[in-house]
């Protein structure tokens, strides 16, 4: 059931119950066949690898995306889409990167 044939899952270990799920949105539903991948944030928020779209993405509780990435170097062979997999991605926050400030 559902939106996508993939679900991002928290289970309490204690009683083995569903907490939390996400299967996508209506326009992007969840679909890993291969690889897929699920990291919880400090801040409680998802951080979802969707391989075989070529997607990475951060999830709130409420199931709203903050943002969203998908691989651009997508190609066409013989009327199919080709979409290269995507296996793992980190999250930084602006603190982690202030070497990228060159304002000195």
């Amino acid at each position: 059931g559902g939106r996508g044939l993939s679900r991002v899952l928290e289970i309490d270990l204690n009683d083995l119950s569903v907490v939390w799920s996400y299967d996508g949105a209506d326009k992007a539903p969840l679909y890993s066949k291969y690889n897929g991948a699920v990291e919880v944030l400090e801040n409680g928020n998802f951080l979802v690898t969707e391989s075989g779209a070529g997607r990475l993405f951060e999830v709130t509780k409420d199931k709203e995306i903050v943002w969203d990435f998908y691989l651009s170097n997508r190609f066409e062979e013989r009327g199919v889409v080709k979409v290269p997999f995507l296996f793992s991605g980190q999250r930084y926050g602006a603190e982690q990167l202030k070497f990228l400030d060159r304002a000195e």
